[in-house]
């Protein structure tokens, strides 16, 4: 590909997108604007299994090149119209011929994109592993309020740790995989671009994506070290929405964590 951009320039890139869509080129970037145009048109048309929608890899790190496949983790609902919210979004990439994948890319990261809506598997689910409620914290391309019902029942729970230190410790755990998820991983992504601008170009992508490059981009871009300020807002919003939100899967979701908590 001759029209790549230069280390300092996908440098740049990574610290003004949390989802680095420009990739390597100009081409690229122009590939991903279209593909999360359809992408987001396509979730919206799902059905309200599908909570969120999110892009992780190399199309999400900017790490990209025009023949990269884009790996996908769907937010559903444990629900039977999950299958086909996935497939759909799916098919939204195969059309513009590059190829996804979503079961894979969630499984790689410990993730499992189909939440329980009973409150005990909830709970049972947070207990086992907190790390991949990280999926329920990023935005993502598309999004719905029972998303964010879920990151509040998820704050709820560690806020019924016994101690202060637990309750950090969870949650830097949860920032963490967010981050290394979401956000890239610095070796992928040195990695990635030396095989995408060349060998030669290696010591200026050491240089370009430095560690504190990337130690900024997750503190502009991954979740905030507070997470009782950041429970708080969610309550807040919670109750100013409570009206809207009381019809949603996700708030009935929310009552019976509360419940048994």
């Amino acid at each position: 590909m001759v029209n790549v951009y230069t280390p300092d320039e996908i440098a740049t890139y990574l610290l003004e997108e949390k989802l680095a869509v420009h990739g390597i080129s100009p081409e690229v970037y122009q590939q991903n604007q279209a593909l999360i145009r359809d992408l987001g048109r396509a979730a919206s048309a799902s059905s309200d299994a599908l909570i969120g929608l999110q892009v992780i890899g190399s199309r999400s790190n900017g790490t990209c090149g025009l023949e990269s496949d884009v790996d996908l983790i769907a937010v559903t609902f444990d629900t039977d119209t999950a299958s086909a919210d996935q497939n759909r979004v799916l098919d939204a990439a195969e059309k513009l011929r590059i190829p996804g994948d979503i079961k894979m890319a969630a499984l790689g990261h410990g993730f499992r994109g189909d939440i329980p809506t009973d409150a005990t598997d909830f709970i049972a689910w947070v207990d086992e592993d907190i790390e991949r409620t990280s999926i329920l914290f990023d935005e993502g391309i598309f999004t719905t309020p029972d998303q964010r019902l879920g990151r509040l029942a998820v704050t709820s729970l560690l806020l019924t740790y016994v101690t202060e230190s637990t309750i950090a410790a969870q949650w830097n755990n949860v920032r963490a995989t967010h981050a290394d998820a979401y956000l890239g991983n610095i070796g992928r992504v040195r990695e990635k671009l030396v095989e995408r601008l060349g060998t030669d170009q290696a010591t200026a992508i050491r240089g370009a994506v430095s560690n504190d490059l990337m130690s900024q981009r997750y503190t502009k871009f991954g979740l905030p070290e507070d997470m009782r300020a950041y429970h708080d807002r969610l309550q807040n919003w919670a109750e100013r929405n409570r009206q809207t939100l009381q019809r949603r899967q996700g708030w009935r979701l929310l009552q019976g964590v509360l419940r048994e908590a």
